[in-house]
């Protein structure tokens, strides 16, 4: 669902404007998404030329060629079948709209003018109107089918036009959010930030595990909602659990701060086969969010600043008084 969102983002929501039939719609949208982005450190060319690479790579397009991409169509319009083993996570990498959100970054001026731009008449008789046209009225109905999103693409655009940028990040899209081999962790998954920890002693252990049984995720063997592992990883990391973890702090002499206490917990992330890669995902997530809640207050309490205000010294300090541990288990069964 969050996939399909982001899809209809694109397709919908960020639609551009033309006065004539030489791509200037989709040239000026696409220079008005790359400053979106570029705004949140995401380049959106080397983003959407890595993905298309990698398609090629797994033979799912013969060639970087638009005819390549209107082949690739007329197969699913054929089948209805889109079923590749991809190993490759754009939709984390690239994160699109949450990570303009998180940061707050303001829509560009250009964007603002593109809802006059789309009732206009020019506009609408457009290729590019016309696509968006044939996008909204597949999406308005409650079923979806793949044959049919790729016949209304392949009646409005012929294979010269999937040469362009636009059209190209669009196919690829929608290869990605509907591949229904996209499922389960079976596929590879991004690896743990910072540091990994192979040698874990049992004392100072915290487990979460992702399950298949409706992605349900456990505690400590104990059940618990995805938005509350933030907090109860935080209050492991800090040692604020009653009768927990009695030797997992250590006293350390950290240049900048002094005599303090480190915690010696890790956190060892373990999951089914068959368990959800977005669950997985979302967990791992917060997992990284509570060591740098942590951070943030041991950076206030020590500095009077968040860690991300910090010069790079103090950065070091708190790190290390801080370590983020987190291990990432073999899929079990």
């Amino acid at each position: 669902m969050i996939k399909k969102t982001l899809l209809i983002s694109f397709l919908i929501g960020f639609s551009c404007f033309v006065v004539a039939q030489n791509y200037y719609a989709e040239n000026a949208f696409w220079e008005c998404l790359s400053e979106y982005y570029a705004a949140s450190g995401i380049n959106l060319d080397e983003e959407v030329d890595a993905l298309e690479n990698y398609f090629v790579e797994e033979n799912v397009l013969e060639s970087n060629a638009g005819e390549s991409y209107y082949r690739l169509l007329k197969s699913i319009e054929e089948t209805g079948t889109i079923a590749f083993d991809l190993n490759y996570y754009w939709f984390d990498t690239l994160e699109m709209h949450s990570v303009i959100k998180e940061k707050n970054i303001e829509m560009p001026i250009c964007a603002k003018a593109f809802d006059y731009y789309r009732s206009t008449f020019p506009y609408k008789q457009s290729k590019a109107g016309k696509f968006e046209y044939s996008q909204n009225k597949i999406f308005s109905s409650d079923n979806v089918y793949n044959e049919e999103i790729a016949k209304t693409i392949c009646d409005v655009l012929s294979p010269i036009d999937f040469e362009h940028r636009f059209y190209k990040m669009n196919i690829l899209m929608f290869i990605m959010t509907y591949n229904e081999l996209d499922t389960g962790l079976a596929r590879r998954l991004p690896p743990m930030p910072e540091e990994q920890e192979n040698n874990l002693n049992e004392c100072y252990v915290l487990t979460v595990f992702v399950s298949s049984d409706n992605d349900s995720v456990l505690v400590n063997s104990k059940k618990v909602l995805i938005e509350e592992v933030s907090g109860i990883a935080q209050n492991y990391i800090l040692g604020d659990v009653e009768g927990a973890f009695k030797l997992e702090r250590k006293l350390i002499d950290v240049d900048l701060i002094g005599e303090c206490y480190q915690s010696q917990l890790v956190i060892s992330l373990q999951n089914d086969r068959a368990a959800s890669y977005q669950t997985y995902i979302e967990v791992q997530n917060q997992l990284v969010k509570a060591y740098n809640d942590v951070r943030d207050k041991k950076s206030m309490e020590y500095f009077g600043e968040k860690y991300d205000y910090l010069n790079e010294q103090q950065q070091k300090a708190i790190k290390e008084l801080v370590p983020q541990r987190l291990s990432e288990a073999e899929n079990q069964r």
